[in-house]
């Protein structure tokens, strides 16, 4: 039945007829309050970072199972996310830890809330407190890259996956600084996938026809790859495109990505 992570509004009508899911809502919460889909339960995503020496990092498995439980979300639920258009990348993050949870399955609104409100669906006000429930996390580590997985990698010590630098390419080149030190991971391929102007899941096509321009999709296939950027969230926005829509195998997120990467300082970089 859930075949898809992106999910038109039909189907997602269907579903909510059938009672099948559980719809989660990430926007802020002044707006969640001010209207949102009946019986939605909100989530703030900030909950599940964590800040060590101001590098957001994820919590542990423990922490985030109980924020989940806390909030009327069981392991077992087959989730639907809701986002607006200024929050797809936080909600493809939030898919990516939901998966990494092991969620049975979860799914995005293909044009998040601004769609809901544009058919003339119905809304509510206010908040109910959600009944909690329990959360047996089953952590998928083949969707995750550890720091020392990116060692590996510069030090020639594994010659894959890819490592996919999807930041600006002043960020990249090291001509703008926003973390630690400036540049990029050595070996890393550049990957410009124009999603600055990217709202919600209808206009992927635009993306996905600049990044088969790229010819790098081939070498994917063969090595696998590792997303990152600065602190995670475009990093999420390249892995669910590539994993979800293109149904490539072997991505993974690097969620520390480069904020991390950059902060130590015996590690190589490469500038321009």
């Amino acid at each position: 039945m859930y075949e898809s992570s992106i999910i038109k509004l039909n189907d997602f009508l269907e579903y909510l007829k059938e009672k099948t899911v559980v719809v989660v809502d990430i926007r802020p919460y002044s707006e969640f309050v001010k209207n949102h889909i009946p019986g939605s339960l909100w989530i703030h995503f900030w909950d599940f970072l964590e800040y060590d020496e101001n590098i957001p990092r994820l919590k542990s498995h423990e922490e985030i199972a109980s924020i989940l439980g806390k909030n009327g979300i069981s392991d077992k639920d087959n989730v639907v996310i809701i986002y607006n258009n200024n929050l797809l990348q936080i909600a493809t993050y939030t898919l990516w830890i939901l998966e990494y949870m092991g969620q049975k399955y979860v799914g995005l609104l293909e044009a998040g809330f601004e769609e809901w409100e544009r058919s003339n669906m119905p809304l509510e006000r206010g908040i109910s407190k959600p009944i909690p429930k329990t959360y047996a996390p089953n952590i998928r580590h083949d969707i995750r890259a550890s720091l020392d997985e990116i060692i590996n990698i510069v030090m020639n010590k594994a010659d894959k996956p890819l490592l996919l630098d999807v930041r600006t390419l002043e960020e990249y080149t090291g001509s703008i600084q926003i973390t630690p030190r400036p540049g990029h991971i050595p070996k890393a391929i550049l990957l410009q996938l124009n999603t600055s102007s990217l709202t919600n899941l209808a206009f992927l096509s635009k993306v996905i026809d600049d990044l088969n321009k790229t010819g790098v999709i081939n070498e994917i296939k063969k090595k696998g790859a590792i997303t990152y950027c600065s602190t995670g969230e475009r990093a999420s926005l390249a892995w669910f495109i590539l994993r979800k829509f293109l149904h490539l195998d072997n991505i993974k997120l690097y969620p520390e990505s480069y904020m991390e990467y950059s902060s130590r300082k015996d590690l190589p970089i490469e500038i321009n």
